[in-house]
């Protein structure tokens, strides 16, 4: 919003701005930092009532509690979008109501209460107009709600509280249609075919819609609203069923024509003017089709060939058009729609529509509530934000409504065998297909022979110029456009199939890209190739023509009943309540899309039709079922209908999916239409004002404190509809509990005799312990008893293994038990209770922006920005000055000089309050005073509403405010400049020191100089300064007339300077390094050196111009010398979990069971289970256990033998150090000389079996010529390179050694599973004065070449690793794969091997992120929270983000120093990787020495790590980079991460979120985590 401003509190000065997004760490806050001893007394409660009293004097109160607090922050002259809610209850509430009661409404009645709100309104209205309120009228309410929408300007909104009869202004928010991005699926739990068959839209037979339409229940006479995008109505589906419609989108000058208001017809391309785009910021087009789809669903036909059809195709239809272009509207339109739909007498409404925050109390879902009570079924999508807690929106939230969940469909995938020809060249293999077309005969399409035609480039539609495809096969590569382009682009240039194959870079490589896009009518048959095989088939079609065929089409197919991961999840708030109430299937559902047959009259529907996937599609199942439950049961309420579509509903997997994911489960239309009893919760919900009854089909317990002894009773009625009676027994199952939390039933059997009430009592002892993640979950089971029948099955752990030879495997055999129960006479409702209670309020995240201002209008540090969050409401608040350094002063002598906020009451949120350099003085309040120059904390101090607690606090700080410069003096003694500074800083950092929160004066005072010799004037030179302000530079011989130019500049912005006439001296060359071993570090001099300061020095060390020398690599990863997995570091590690607790399901009968196997040549299994690899092959083991049996498929591969190419692998050994081979001294200068040549290449003998080691030695004089060369020196032994870098060879030349030897040595590594190397070893020794010393670190890195096998599957997963002969274990070094070969860096001497690891997880298999995060565990960078599960959305903290960078970027570790204070010494798993990362620049403290390593990272914090990161390897890449991408959330990007955020997005490590929002304050999970870490090693060139 342009121009926003400032709500008052009481003057134009201090101010409030509400944010919604959450806010990035900046500052500690109070109880980070000690507060006890930093301010021992705090704020007394007695003085903040004293200040109070003068605040009611003076009317300061600020009124929020009935103006919405997202409008709370706004004035100016801008229109701004609201619903204005007024006093009278609409006539569906009070309908409502009386029907509750089991009264109804006269026709009288119901006039007097509509006449009664319109007159209200008219009234509102006039005196609106009287205060000179500034308003634009649009929709008004009379039915669900007693409102209007309405534009009114900023500044009036303060009026609109004034005017009699308004009780709350909300804005008018915009909702979205919420249909998913459509995503591969294709790693669901497999069930085999045996035959292909048809393609149908599965939702029909798989929910047993069919025996009710046999039954005549097709919505006849059930009038159904879908309001959406609106439909196309020419569309053939809707030919028979669609009775009207109304549009509530206001057609100006964003739409190129007008639009009736019968007119509900989606979006049409024409309806676009020139200045608005074909699609949004987020993708979304301009015309629409999600309204035409939902329809589709719920009511189609069946006017075509393929068996689409939608549930209820006889209901009257409606169309209500509320979503506009780009699939958006406001709130105001769909309450009109509700409010239109209710007066219409609409038995259902659809809304697979939504957005904003999760609350029940907004104008929707009062609108939902009313609709309900007043007859209408009300049916909403839950959204597509899962799959984490609380993501759901309104009006979903409504606590009346129907939510729904999505759910998967069973799916069917095809493979066939691919036949090539070529030449001579033949191919024949078995591939999967990504895509086929819908409604189609595979073996029909692809009957006979075709030409192979390849198509140049990745299938652009350039890329077919000169090429015919038409009736043929096009082969085509993976890469740079969609798979789908492809597809598309192959069908328009006549291709009858297509083959796509992966390329080098794709995901999978160099195997099959593994993508399964489903059927559609817009593709053809698409295979799915590998790389390999691509690659030789393209070669094979460059001498000639090819030809392809196709044979042995089978299928596979999933079994569905999966919760959808971007399906959102409950609770709703503030009641804990269970959303979605039911889920449907919503995943890959085709239906009808429109044509636009009225704008394009030759529009051909024959293949108008499509799949999409998210909660709208789910939704309109529900709403078409709701349809038919309704005309098999006309008498019920649409309670009665939810109760229904509850109680019967199928319960999916309760260990996978709990009670807010699922909710009561997925719908069975037949059994909701047929139940024989049904059981209601009796529960209330409040209703914009009115507690009315809610009878639903959930258990609602709400927030429950364990500060004592609860027991907390629900109620469940339970009804017999068929009179039929019977025994009937209650069960619970708690599918999670907390201490001896449990739900007691009074009658856990009864006599069905009408009705019968059962109390639910939830009881628990007090528990100090409980936090406000306890909880109680779990289903109420209510049945008969009657015809059910108990079946045991086996389950393994594992059906299809590969191993290699000599591998072992233990399998687990569980013997499980299912229930078949009797028809349609087991219920379930779902409970919930949160068992902490409400969590105690606090202050959360208060922070500023800057900690040194400086506020004298030079645009330096000038302002900041304070930060924080409230987790409930307030009452008395204030945010003050404290006064570090007169700590008893101010009007109430407790420190506090004034305030730059004070209020009497402030809602939960998220607030941001600018510091200008104005405050208020509790001594004279009135003019507002400039902060003086000082010292401070600001202090938020607040009495809550809750009582629970009373008082809350938080503070900031040191905060300096200093407009002041430093003052230098300086003079010579000899040739130092010796000098001092005097500055506030040195005095405050005397008195912080009393708190232990001094800091280093370097960091406040930056100082530097410019030497000016001979007219010369030099570049200017940081230096440092002694912790009293002192300093010593020097700075060699000069001549009197040279000066030096020194300049402080404080952390406030001001800056100072003095200029001294110098002379100085010069600096000495470092030494040798030699430790008590005999082993030396090669170091550069003292220029190289880090800038900072030990403790006891007098001369200052000038700021280094090269990074310090890499220290000795320490212990970053293990790996046990098997490898058969990598395991998880210490249960204190930076990736480590804790896994939720699970309960094993069945019974453990590993021991009792029988093993046979089909061939005992190839493996064998032991009596408790173990397999044991013999040989290469494939064979099954049959499990056999109480009757019942299991089979198991394994594969046997031989172990691969790692051998370097170019030789044997030598045996083992021990052979003798071999005479070193003498490099010549004329050749080298003749290499150094020649122009032409980068490097100085030296070869030496091969490794050989019989010669496994080899050595060169280099004499002093030709090390001397190459040191003063600027070429790396390169030594090749065969295959095997390693690359002395110039800087090492001048440090070493530097040193004087007689002469250096380099010695390479080889073994065998059959030991290391995975290996796809030999051992290597290196080593440098230097002779000198007879001794023989080992260089054991190096300046800066060596480079090393070394040969690896042909068996490399994903070159991405390939690692160098350096094996730690005094742990036994191998430790991560990287590298990079290049053509049978890895290189890689390292800063020390020792053995390596080259491994590939293929590690995955349990839990990522159907993940977006699944292969960026194998790549990373492959590679040893991450590791899972269990050796079998990663939990990708799980959070990240700082300290563990740290810590991958610094193992990713294998960054040199040292010694325990202390950077941080909150980071100890035993926090051993993460100090030396934080610290690595800190000397770096990868990372900062939040605090003068913190780093508060447990917070959870945000994704601004990340992307600033992970681009420091990236220009700490390659500075480059940061340059030139397009930074011109913005968000609508650019505002809420920390000042530290504006710069890293743009440029982590131009070069692709991270994206948006929807909406066109970065989101920088939200939390990133570990597989967002792991993908920007793989992004950016992918764009360093790690991959």
């Amino acid at each position: 919003m342009k121009g926003k401003k400032i709500i008052k509190f009481f003057s134009s000065l201090l101010a409030f701005v509400m944010v919604l997004s959450l806010l990035s760490p900046f500052q500690a806050s109070a109880n980070e930092q000690g507060t006890n001893s930093f301010k021992p007394n705090g704020q007394s409660e007695s003085n903040m009532k004293l200040k109070a009293a003068v605040l009611e004097q003076l009317n300061l109160s600020d009124g929020l509690p009935k103006l919405h607090k997202e409008l709370q922050d706004l004035s100016g002259d801008e229109e701004v979008a609201v619903i204005v809610h007024l006093s009278e209850d609409p006539v569906a509430l009070e309908k409502g109501i009386s029907q509750l009661k089991g009264k109804k409404l006269t026709s009288s009645q119901e006039k007097a209460i509509t006449d009664k709100v319109n007159q209200q309104q008219v009234t509102v209205n006039k005196e609106m107009v009287s205060k000179g309120i500034s308003f634009k009228k649009g929709y008004s309410f009379n039915t669900v709600l007693n409102g209007f929408a309405a534009k009114v300007k900023a500044d009036d909104l303060d009026k609109l509280l004034k005017v009699k009869g308004v009780t709350l202004v909300e804005p008018d928010v915009t909702v979205y249609a919420l249909q998913d991005s459509k995503t591969p699926n294709n790693t669901l739990e497999l069930e085999k075919i045996d035959k292909v068959e048809a393609s149908m839209n599965t939702s029909i037979s798989f929910l047993g819609i069919e025996k009710l339409w046999k039954e005549g229940y097709e919505g006849q006479g059930i009038k159904v609203a879908v309001l959406d995008t609106g439909i196309d109505t020419k569309h053939p589906e809707f030919a028979t069923n669609l009775k009207g419609g109304k549009n509530f989108v206001p057609h100006g000058n964003d739409y190129a024509r007008p639009r009736a208001d019968d007119d509900p017809s989606e979006t049409s391309p024409l309806d676009r003017p020139a200045h608005r785009p074909k699609f949004d910021a987020s993708g979304r087009s301009f015309y629409t089709d999600h309204g035409t789809h939902v329809a589709g669903t719920i009511a189609a036909i069946g006017a075509n060939e393929y068996g689409i059809k939608g549930i209820a195709p006889k209901v009257d239809l409606y169309a209500y058009r509320v979503l506009g272009a780009y699939g958006s509207g406001e709130n105001s339109g769909i309450i009109a729609a509700i409010d239109t739909a209710v007066k219409e007498k609409m038995d259902v409404i659809n809304l697979s529509l939504g957005g904003g925050s999760n609350t029940e109390t907004d104008a929707g879902s009062f609108a939902i509530n009313n609709a309900m009570m007043a007859g209408t079924i009300s049916v909403i999508a839950t959204g597509n934000s899962g799959p984490n807690r609380g993501t759901m929106g309104i009006p979903a939230t409504a606590r009346l409504g129907i939510g729904v969940g999505n759910t998967t469909n069973p799916e069917t995938s095809y493979n066939g065998k691919v036949h090539v020809k070529a030449g001579d060249y033949e191919y024949s293999k078995q591939l999967n297909l990504m895509g086929t077309t819908f409604g189609q005969d595979l073996a029909a399409q692809l009957n006979g022979e075709f030409e192979l035609v390849a198509v140049p480039k990745v299938g652009e539609a350039t890329d077919y110029n000169g090429i015919d495809v038409k009736g043929k096969v096009a082969l085509i590569s993976r890469g740079e456009i969609a798979f789908v382009d492809k597809i598309a682009f192959a069908k328009s240039n006549g291709a009858i199939a297509a083959i796509i194959h992966n390329f080098d870079g794709g995901t999978n490589a160099p195997n099959e890209s593994g993508i399964f896009l489903g059927d559609g009518f817009t593709f053809i048959p698409t295979f799915d190739m590998s790389v390999t095989d691509g690659a030789a088939i393209r070669e094979a079609l460059q001498n000639g023509s090819g030809t392809i065929s196709f044979s042995d089409f089978d299928s596979s197919r999933t079994l569905g009943d999966e919760v959808s991961d971007s399906s959102s999840r409950g609770p709703s708030t503030p009641n804990f309540d269970i959303k979605p109430d039911v889920t449907a299937p919503g995943t890959d559902i085709m239906s009808s899309v429109p044509a636009y047959g009225a704008d394009f009259p030759d529009a051909d529907y024959s293949q108008s039709y499509d799949r999409f996937t998210g909660t709208s599609m789910a939704t309109p199942h529900i709403a078409g079922i709701a349809a038919l439950v309704k005309q098999a049961n006309p008498d019920w309420t649409p309670f009665d209908v939810k109760v229904a579509l509850s109680n019967t509903a199928k319960l999916l997997n309760t260990k996978k999916y709990d009670v807010f994911s699922q909710g009561a489960g997925r719908v069975d239309a037949y059994a909701a239409a047929h139940p024989r009893v049904l059981a209601y919760a009796l529960d209330t919900a409040n209703n914009d004002r009115e507690v009315v009854e809610n009878l639903k089909g959930t258990v609602t317990f709400g927030h429950q404190k364990l500060d004592k002894d609860i027991s907390v009773t629900k109620q469940i009625l339970v009804k017999d509809l068929k009179g039929k009676g019977g025994e009937f027994n209650v069960t619970v199952d708690m599918t999670k509990s907390f201490g001896d939390a449990k739900i007691v039933i009074d009658k856990p059997t009864f006599t069905l005799d009408g009705e019968q009430l059962i109390n639910v009592t939830l009881t628990a002892s007090k528990n100090a312990n409980a936090k406000p993640s306890a909880e109680a979950l779990g289903y109420i089971h209510i049945s008969t008893g009657e015809n059910d029948n108990t079946v045991t099955s086996l389950s393994v752990n594992e059906t299809d293994i590969a191993l290699t030879t000599d591998d072992t495997k233990q399998l687990k055999v569980t013997e499980e038990e299912t229930v078949i129960e009797g028809d349609y006479l087991d219920i379930s409702l779902p409970f919930a209770a949160e068992l902490g209670g409400e969590a105690p309020v606090e202050i959360r995240n208060f922070q500023i922006t800057e900690t040194d201002l400086s506020f004298n209008g030079d645009g330096i540090k000038d302002s900041a920005l304070l930060t924080f969050t409230v987790t409930g409401d307030l009452d008395t608040n204030y945010i003050e000055i404290w006064d570090i350094m007169n700590p008893e002063g101010g009007a109430y002598e407790d420190g506090y000089i004034g305030y730059l906020h004070a209020g009497s009451s402030l809602a939960a949120g998220s607030y941001k309050l600018p510091i200008t350099g104005l405050y208020r003085s509790w001594e004279k309040q009135d003019p507002p005073q400039e902060i003086p120059d000082g010292l401070y904390t600001i202090d938020m101090s607040a009495l809550t509403k809750s009582g629970n607690p009373r008082m809350v606090e938080a503070w900031v700080g040191p905060i300096v405010v200093k407009k002041t410069k430093p003052e230098i003096a300086a003079t010579f003694e000899k040739e130092n400049l010796t000098g001092n500074i005097t500055d506030k800083y040195l005095d405050y950092n005397d008195e912080l020191a009393q708190y232990g929160l001094d800091y280093n004066i370097n960091e406040k005072l930056h100082a530097s100089y410019v030497l000016t010799t001979d007219d010369d004037t030099g570049e200017e030179r940081p230096f440092q300064l002694e912790q009293d302000g002192s300093f010593e530079l020097e700075l060699g011989a000069l001549t009197e007339n040279d000066t030096v130019k020194v300049v402080v500049v404080d952390a406030a912005g001001n800056k100072a300077e003095a200029t001294i006439q110098v002379q100085g001296t010069a600096n000495p060359n470092p030494p040798i390094n030699e430790d008590e071993n005999g082993e030396i570090d090669i170091e550069g001099d003292a220029s190289e050196e880090a800038a900072e300061p030990q403790a006891g020095e007098n001369k200052v060390k000038m700021a280094s111009t090269e990074a310090e020398a890499l220290s000795e690599l320490k212990l970053i990863s293990k790996i046990d010398n098997k490898m058969s997995n990598v395991p998880s570091v210490s249960k204190e590690g930076p990736v480590r979990y804790l896994a939720t607790d699970e309960e094993d399901a069945g019974k453990d009968v590993t021991n009792e069971a029988s093993y046979t196997v089909e061939d005992d040549s190839i493996v064998t299994v032991s009596d408790t289970g173990l397999i044991t690899a013999k040989k290469a092959g494939k064979t099954k083991i049959t499990i056999e256990y109480g009757g019942n049996g299991e089979t198991v498929n394994v594969t046997v591969s031989d172990r691969p033998v790692v051998s370097p190419p170019d030789s044997s692998i030598p045996g083992p050994v021990t052979p003798s150090t071999p005479t070193p081979v003498s490099i010549d001294k004329g050749n080298i200068t003749d290499q150094v000389n020649d122009p032409d040549k980068n490097e100085v290449k030296v070869e030496i003998p091969g490794l050989t079996n019989s010669q496994p080691k080899v050595s060169a030695q280099v004499q002093s004089d030709t090390l001397e010529v190459l040191a003063k060369s600027s070429k790396p020196l390169v030594f090749q032994s065969g295959n095997v390179e390693v690359t002395v870098p110039n800087k090492l060879l001048k440090n070493l030349a530097g040193n004087t050694p007689d002469s250096a030897t380099i010695t390479i040595g080889v073994t065998k590594s059959t030991d290391i599973n995975g290996a796809v190397s030999a051992i290597y070893e290196f080593t440098i020794t230097a002779v000198k004065n007879g001794q023989t010393l080992v260089v054991s670190r190096f300046s800066e890195p060596v480079q090393l070449s070394v040969p690896v096998t042909n068996t490399v599957k994903d070159p991405r997963k390939v690692s160098a690793y350096y094996i730690n002969e005094s742990t036994k274990g191998l430790e991560y070094v990287g590298g990079k794969y290049e053509k049978n070969k890895l290189v890689f860096k390292t800063n020390h001497f020792s053995k390596f091997v080259v491994v590939e690891n293929a590690k995955t997880f349990a839990d990522i298999q159907k993940h977006w992120a699944k292969d960026p995060i194998e790549v990373l565990a492959s590679r040893t960078i991450t590791s899972g929270n269990t050796d079998t599960t990663f939990n990708p959305e799980g959070k990240v903290t700082r300290a563990e983000f740290a810590v991958l960078m610094a193992r990713a970027l294998i960054l040199p570790t040292e010694s325990y120093k202390g950077t941080f204070k909150d980071v100890k010494e035993s926090k051993a798993w993460a100090y030396p990787g934080i610290e690595a990362a800190y000397r770096a620049g990868i990372v900062t403290g939040k605090a003068k020495d913190m780093f508060d390593p447990d917070a959870i990272i945000t994704r601004e914090e990340i992307a600033t790590m992970v681009m420091r990161a990236v220009n700490y390897q390659n500075a480059s890449l940061g340059k030139n980079v397009d930074t011109s991408t913005t968000f609508a959330d650019d505002h809420s990007i920390g000042s530290f991460a504006k710069d890293a955020v743009k440029q982590a997005v131009g070069l692709g490590i991270i994206i948006g979120k929807p909406g066109n929002k970065f989101d920088p304050k939200a939390s990133a999970t570990r597989a967002e985590a792991a993908v920007l870490l793989y992004q950016a090693l992918d764009k360093l060139g790690e991959f």
